[in-house]
């Protein structure tokens, strides 16, 4: 039986293990979350499903790792309601609401909101969570922007990005990443790009989960511990992380059939991700994608195009969210080990 909407495709090590034993939530290490804006909107009915079905009788670690919008999702699922959380987060994301020509202050304090509506009053559990841990991506900027005017800031960037598109390690003379994490210790191996584990707390949860989805030259930046903090795509857009395991399985629901690890490869025709043996890639077909809106994934170009309309945007997105009960089903045929087999895909 193939799947019309939902395609899978594993790593090198991952293929095996599924066509010998099918996918097994005891086999999955790691829920990764890209970096994407609007496109996640899709996700949320294979979020929940994952939600109140594959992932609710683990009784291992499994840790969730994102950024940006994926540290939200990703947050969601550690919550002590998470398909409410998830509920929450997607009615806040979808529903924005901003003047003509916002400032830059007003798309963050909607970033705020979003967050702190979806977190509510949860973080010790999500901080003491015995089962799930949690990894938000932040970019830190090793400069400070605070006395940059806009024309400054965009040539930074710009020059960051230049950079960046020859060489991916050259990020390292002006951005970091941070991982704020419920872990204590990192699972992820050197893969090149300066590092650093932080430890989740009371204080910084919402500080980091608002940084991992600040968009530079769209949002400010957020200040942690006297530093600039950005969305933690501009390093990990698509989450390419070199684990600190040998077996077990990445399952990472995307938007797309292939994984580019920073904000500024996503038109880098050669770039592409290396750490993928253990993942387990899905993603929408083409016919999904036709029976969308536009025939496309919402995007954050959707604000622009629907500027003079935001009820018409939003009804575009609540369509997207409601059509994404599609992907959920094929997943769940997915589990039928012969349904997979069938459909299964090597990287």
């Amino acid at each position: 039986m193939r799947t019309k909407y939902l395609n899978v495709k594993a790593g090198k090590k991952a293929y095996p293990k599924l066509m010998d034993n099918g996918l097994k939530v005891e086999d999955v290490k790691v829920m990764a979350s890209a970096a994407g804006g609007p496109k996640w909107i899709i996700l949320y009915h294979l979020d929940r499903y994952l939600m109140q079905h594959f992932l609710s009788e683990h009784q291992h670690t499994i840790h969730f790792i994102g950024g940006s919008i994926g540290a939200w999702r990703s947050m969601a699922h550690l919550h002590s309601n998470p398909v409410e959380a998830m509920n929450r987060l997607s009615y806040e994301y979808i529903h924005q609401r901003y003047s003509d020509n916002p400032p830059l202050s007003e798309i963050s304090a909607g970033c705020y909101k979003i967050v702190t509506q979806a977190l509510r009053d949860d973080a010790q559990h999500i901080l003491q969570h015995p089962t799930k841990k949690l990894h938000v991506g932040v970019s830190q900027a090793l400069f400070s922007s605070k006395e940059m005017t806009e024309s400054q800031l965009k040539w930074k960037f710009g020059r960051i990005g230049f950079q960046h598109w020859l060489y991916r390690k050259s990020l390292n003379r002006n951005m970091k990443r941070l991982t704020f994490s419920t872990a204590k210790e990192s699972i992820f191996l050197d893969d090149g790009i300066a590092s650093q584990h932080i430890q989740l707390d009371e204080q910084n949860i919402v500080p980091a989960l608002q940084a991992s989805g600040a968009i530079p030259l769209v949002m400010n930046p957020v200040v942690i511990n006297g530093q600039d903090c950005w969305d933690g795509g501009v390093v990990d857009y698509h989450i390419d992380l070199n684990y600190n395991f040998e077996d077990g399985i990445v399952l990472h629901p995307h938007f797309f059939g292939h994984i580019k690890p920073g904000w500024f490869d996503k038109h880098h025709p050669f770039r592409y991700s290396k750490h993928h043996d253990n993942t387990l890639l899905l993603y929408p077909s083409e016919a999904f994608i036709n029976m969308l809106p536009n025939q496309k994934l919402t995007d954050l170009k959707d604000f622009y195009a629907y500027a003079d309309d935001q009820d018409k945007r939003m009804e575009v997105w609540l369509t997207a969210r409601e059509l994404g009960k599609y992907l959920a089903e094929d997943f769940e045929r997915l589990l039928d080990i012969d349904v997979l087999r069938e459909n299964l895909e090597e990287f």
